[in-house]
């Protein structure tokens, strides 16, 4: 039996791991599709993933700058 997990971040495509048979995982977001891989990595991969799209959506400093969360993708006026 599948197991999914779906994290849905506001303005971002959904973040879904999913556990496979054998104990292999996938893991989906957006376009991208990583599969067949073990624990560490498959949560590696999940953990970078749902980064990136809390990021995008402004609810933290993504290293350059604050992004805005009303216009995703794009940075904050006046911020740096």
């Amino acid at each position: 039996m599948k197991r999914t997990y779906k994290v849905k971040i506001p303005h971002q495509y959904a973040v879904t791991i999913t556990r496979l048979k054998g104990g292999k995982f996938s893991v989906r977001y957006g376009k991208q599709v990583s599969s067949q891989m073990e624990y560490a990595e498959a949560a590696r991969e999940f953990g970078e993933c749902v980064f990136h799209a809390l990021g995008c959506s402004g609810f933290f400093y993504l290293g350059e700058h604050w992004f805005d969360s009303q216009n995703p993708g794009q940075p904050k006026k006046g911020a740096t």
